[in-house]
């Protein structure tokens, strides 16, 4: 291990290399620097000159370090560098892709990989999370009428699903489900599964839907179910262009939506988006 990554105890240090392992370059995580001075202290060198940090600048090092790079605070996270790496990379190569690879996609050291994912499939879990997370947000809304959440909710599944990313990954779910059963139930009861249940819930609290006739989980797959429709098929296997699906479309939807789930209003057949 390179000194310099035994400097502090916080990882503020660490070589990084290309996917090829070539190429190394030292990294500087600033935000890490837990201010013990110990790499001014450890560096037999003298090559690092601690001084308090201003603005959250930490260490500030002199000498000639080839290649030396700080994480910018305006940036993408640590966390959110090594999860766009790893849905890339799980797009390509499935669920055999390796740990090493993933770090190496996002230039950090594989420790600090395990340091936020201690195995694989926690990684990939938190992928699926993750994106329930952000389209679930949309139904926490408050004192928004229920179609402008369903729409907001409609838009947002739409564009990361139906989308080439969105497309991708159901690809490889469906090619390593075979194989690796667990880990495609996994992601699904993590990321849409995950989806489903908070739309349950939005169902089953909104006054709006209380006089349905179906059950709030039963609605909430519908809804699902409808909004990914015959379009979704035609796009995993390429009969349909992946392009943006217009904001008046998924308007449309919504209304029809709204009157198969309120029977209040008249009785007619769910319209699936095609």
């Amino acid at each position: 291990m390179p000194p310099e990554q035994r400097h502090g105890p916080a990882g503020a240090y660490e070589i990084v290399r290309d996917e090829a392992g070539n190429n190394p370059r030292l990294q500087i995580y600033a935000q890490n620097c837990v201010h013990c001075k110990t790499c001014d202290i450890k560096d037999s060198s003298q090559n690092i000159n601690w001084v308090t940090p201003q603005g959250g600048e930490g260490p500030i090092h002199q000498g000639d370090v080839a290649q030396m790079t700080t994480t910018n605070s305006a940036g993408p996270s640590m966390r959110e560098r090594i999860l766009d790496a790893a849905r890339s990379l799980l797009r390509e190569r499935g669920y055999r892709v390796s740990m090493e690879s993933v770090a190496c996609r996002a230039g950090v050291a594989k420790q600090t990989l395990y340091n936020h994912f201690p195995t694989k499939d926690e990684l990939f879990r938190e992928i699926a999370l993750d994106f329930s997370e952000t389209l679930g947000n949309t139904l926490e809304l408050a004192n928004v009428a229920p179609t402008s959440v369903l729409t907001s909710l409609a838009v947002a599944f739409c564009h990361r699903c139906l989308n080439k990313d969105g497309l991708a990954m159901f690809r490889m779910l469906i090619n390593d489900a075979p194989e690796q059963p667990g880990f495609s139930q996994a992601i699904y009861k993590n990321g849409i599964g995950n989806v489903i249940q908070k739309l349950t819930i939005y169902f089953a609290n909104s006054a709006e839907f209380s006089c349905c006739q179906d059950a709030p989980a039963v609605l909430a797959e519908t809804f699902i179910g409808m909004l990914m429709g015959i379009r979704h098929i035609k796009r995993l296997i390429l009969v349909e262009q992946d392009e943006d699906i217009e904001l008046s479309e998924i308007e449309n939807f919504i209304e029809r939506f709204m009157r198969f789930a309120n029977p209040k209003k008249e009785e007619h057949r769910p319209c699936i988006m095609v």
